[in-house]
């Protein structure tokens, strides 16, 4: 009996023994098989995005050699995604018929439609960075997801696509449910190339505030002048968070001497809520007058400490009036515009060379004896 169980017991010890022994052999030619791979990988790539970069640089096709196995066509379609913003669009259809064009438009189809989230959004971004035009009945059924970021990653796919043609199916989707935050829809609208103002007539005559205040700023991003008009509507918007899209919108365009729209944007100096006279101290370092002079010295006294800096910030700004502005408010009897003054002061005397840049000589004597009296007076 005792020999049995001994028997046994070796009999086990060998099996445990060659189970480790193979799992061992596995593991290792695993590893081993992984490192070749990467290997093999990297050598291929390096190879694709050479010839692909001498493809860009010089449009020499015989540097480009059709991929003709699996590892090879996977590493040549990422080089291709990875390299296609400086590829235009013949030099895309190209490269797309070296990996068979429909087999390609098929896969990407298939993931599109695929059950699992990440394959289907990456599929997306990898069908507008190729241009693939014959997905976009897919990708207009995506709009319609509340996946967030699958519906940032379709306008964006659709966008690239086909320019403009979907722009307002995607305003008027992103419109609804709080799916995208504005920054990322504004980022979206000036992806498309060319004139959009019609849109933008259209946007602003829709019942969507969201919608009306990406117009108003995307007016002043692209210095369209056909925002004047919305512009000095939306600053009597009871959000405020329009009236600081038409402010934004008022800073992209820039100083634009026309009373009555100016008149409108300078209501807002005196506006209840401080993020919106912000806004209007920033925009007065770009219109440079008398009148925009006079409204900062007034800002430049109020309670909120930010309003004060880009106040200060903004007179700086104005040339020699404003110099004489701020100069000027240092014996203010309003202890917090003398205090802004002084610092905007200072900092451009030590970082910018301010008295070496004026050319009044009364001026720069005038600031140097109110400098000295308010050095005094701190000490």
């Amino acid at each position: 009996m005792l020999k049995i169980i001994e028997n046994y017991i070796v009999y086990v010890f060998l099996v445990m023994i060659t189970v480790n022994v193979f799992l061992f052999l596995l593991l290792l030619s695993k590893k081993i098989y992984t490192k070749l791979s990467i290997r093999k990988k990297k050598v291929i790539q390096e190879e694709y995005e050479k010839s692909l970069a001498t493809y860009i640089a010089t449009n020499e096709k015989k540097e480009l050699t059709k991929p003709f196995g699996f590892l090879e066509r996977k590493i040549f379609f990422e080089t291709v995604i990875k390299y296609s913003s400086y590829l235009d669009g013949n030099s895309k259809e190209r490269l797309l018929n070296l990996l068979e064009k429909e087999k390609l438009i098929n896969y990407i189809q298939r993931k599109i439609k695929s059950k699992n989230p990440w394959k289907r959004k990456i599929a997306v971004y990898q069908a507008g960075e190729i241009g693939i035009k014959y997905v976009v009945p897919e990708l207009l059924k995506l709009l319609d997801s509340n996946d967030r970021e699958l519906v940032y990653i379709t306008s964006r796919t659709l966008i690239k696509i086909s320019n403009d043609k979907y722009l307002k199916n995607i305003l008027v989707r992103i419109s609804k449910g709080n799916i995208m935050e504005k920054p990322n829809a504004i980022a979206l609208v000036d992806m498309v190339d060319g004139d959009i103002t019609n849109i933008l007539e259209e946007v602003m005559r829709l019942d969507s505030t969201f919608l009306n205040a990406i117009a108003l700023e995307i007016y002043g991003i692209r210095q369209y002048e056909q925002g004047i008009k919305w512009i000095k509507q939306m600053v009597y918007h009871p959000l405020k968070e329009v009236r600081i899209s038409a402010l934004k919108g008022a800073i992209g365009l820039g100083d634009i001497s026309e009373g009555e729209y100016i008149n409108a944007l300078l209501t807002l100096s005196v506006d209840e809520d401080w993020e919106v006279r912000v806004f209007v101290a920033k925009l007065l370092k770009k219109i440079k007058n008398a009148e925009s002079i006079s409204t900062l010295e007034t800002m430049i006294k109020d309670p909120n400490w930010f309003v004060r800096h880009n106040a200060g910030l903004a007179l700086i700004k104005q040339g020699e009036n404003g110099l004489r502005s701020l100069i000027d408010l240092l014996s203010s009897e309003d202890v917090f515009a003398r205090d802004k003054a002084w610092e905007v002061l200072q900092k451009e005397m030590v970082f910018h060379k301010l008295l070496a840049k004026i050319d009044d000589d009364e001026l720069r004597e005038k600031l140097m004896e109110k400098t000295a009296m308010t050095q005094l007076g701190e000490n």
